[in-house]
């Protein structure tokens, strides 16, 4: 059987947060392929007043599990989002994935209320 598409899938599309207090949330990748090593996990394209945090204030998160992500198994990566200064809303994201010499990038939906 041979596999097409992206080594790793993001499996969480949409997140909703509170306005008024920032928070932790999980989200979800599997690899469908080996190789997805070293794997670091940013946010980008937030809007202006949207700050996104990283475990250990570091400048990527990564799975929760290990480092790397083996073939068929979910991990979670945690980002921090605090929306304080946005309006309610709907916003579109873009999570960025890393390993090796590869960066695939997938939307991600950010609903605060």
């Amino acid at each position: 059987m041979s596999v097409t598409g992206d080594a790793v899938v993001q499996k969480t599309t949409t997140v909703t947060v509170q306005r008024a207090t920032p928070v932790w949330t999980n989200l979800v990748f599997q690899a469908r392929r080996s190789g997805v090593d070293d794997l670091r996990i940013t946010v980008a394209d937030a809007p202006a007043g949207l700050v996104v945090g990283y475990p250990g204030d570091r400048a990527y998160t990564g799975p929760n599990q290990s480092a790397g992500l083996p073939v068929g198994t979910d991990d979670f990566a945690a980002v921090r989002f605090d929306a304080s200064k946005l309006a309610a809303g709907t916003y579109k994201l873009t999570v960025k994935q890393s390993y090796g010499t590869t960066t695939d990038s997938n939307p991600l939906t950010l609903v605060v209320v």
